[in-house]
């Protein structure tokens, strides 16, 4: 299953000695999916664990008492592993007390996360890249957090970024959750998106937006996972878009240095900030880009909401609590739809590896929702 990556974890170019080490492996939805050594007595992989819903509370709950009780042994499978003592486990292992594997989200930009946790509590993301793809991405995150000014986004968080011998490693920055009304927590959204965006908002050329989503785009004639209608349907759409933007003038577009995975599960909210995570994907997007990807992507994969339940949410939002005309949010909606669809459209053509259900969902909102704005809502 996920054996054939697990090397650039536990391995070194070095020619140094190896030791065979045990550790438990807890799948998920039939895969692996995290990997602790025998030795640790504390489910800490599970910070790694988006809990955002009830029945994901319960299975961390859960975990954490087979852990607790030391009962590992009676419910996961053991499993050895020869690692290198320059490998990036060990190097991280010799520094922190506590240290528990994420497998990562099969793909091309997947990586291993690497929790780790000191006596005191502290605790520090390294992630961990098995691809040229998933490098870069973590290149960009690291980037991306250093060329960012913590006084910009205050009081708002952001990690920090560490390095130990070549592993890139990100702090934990958790704001202490809190019970607020929704209006609240959407008026702390959009003040970290305004501080965000207003260090680096500038006009776009409209020509080269549409050559960017053709770029995105690829080889139209290439196939898609199992040649699913699904895919081809969504590119369809894409293609009908781009062709209908390249007819209009005086469309001006205004982008931003995005955050560009903006959700509730790489976030805390607090009673007065937000804790950001995960910022491997930051680059230039259209404005309103993390605000309409944070309401979009809660409501198709964790709500599960039909088309037209997602978009009434999210022009309420974005009518009543961020004050933006239905002109200016359908303009930008298009463009969040445009970037979104055909960057992953080209993602999932080249993923060797079977493709999640939720990515199925999305595909068929994101296709169902360009319908719904259509060719003439400018």
């Amino acid at each position: 299953m996920t054996h054939y990556s697990i090397c650039s974890l536990f391995s070194s170019d070095q020619d140094s000695e190896e030791i065979a080490k045990y550790f438990f492996i807890v799948k998920k939805n039939g895969r692996d999916f995290w990997l602790i050594e025998d030795k640790f007595n504390s489910a800490v992989f599970l910070k790694s664990y988006p809990q955002i819903t009830l029945k994901a509370k319960l299975y961390s709950i859960l975990l954490k008492t087979i852990w607790y009780f030391r009962l590992q042994s009676i419910f996961f499978e053991k499993r050895a592993y020869m690692v290198s003592g320059d490998s990036d486990y060990e190097k991280i292992c010799r520094r922190y007390t506590k240290v528990g594997v994420f497998f990562g989200t099969p793909g091309v930009n997947r990586k291993f996360v690497v929790v780790a946790q000191k006596k005191d509590g502290r605790t520090v993301y390294f992630k961990i890249p098995t691809s040229d793809e998933s490098r870069d991405l973590v290149k960009n995150e690291v980037v991306s957090l250093q060329s960012i000014d913590p006084a910009d986004l205050a009081p708002h968080l952001t990690p920090q970024v560490l390095n130990i011998e070549g592993a890139n490693g990100f702090t934990e920055v958790s704001a202490r959750t809190a019970r607020i009304s929704k209006k609240k927590k959407f008026s702390l959204l959009w003040d970290f998106y305004q501080k965000l965006s207003s260090k680096t908002i500038r006009r776009r050329d409209l020509n080269e937006v549409i050559n960017e989503l053709y770029d995105y785009l690829g080889d139209l004639k290439s196939e898609f996972p199992n040649n699913n209608y699904k895919f081809s349907d969504l590119t369809t759409k894409c293609k009908q878009q781009i062709e209908h933007l390249s007819t209009m003038s005086n469309y001006d577009i205004e982008m931003y240095k995005a955050h560009g995975d903006f959700t509730y599960w790489n976030m805390f909210i607090g009673r007065n900030e937000i804790s950001v995570l995960d910022w491997e994907l930051s680059s230039f997007k259209p404005k309103y880009f993390d605000l309409i990807h944070l309401i979009v992507s809660n409501s198709i994969l964790v709500e599960r909401k039909e088309k037209k339940a997602v978009y009434r949410e999210l022009s309420s939002i974005f009518n009543e609590y961020f004050l933006v005309n239905n002109k200016e949010f359908q303009k930008y909606f298009r463009l969040y739809l445009l970037y979104q669809s055909t960057y992953y459209l080209n993602k999932y053509r080249s993923q060797l590896e079977p493709l999640h259900v939720q990515i199925f969902w999305q595909i068929e909102t994101w296709a169902a929702l360009l319908d719904s704005i259509g060719l003439d809502d400018d």
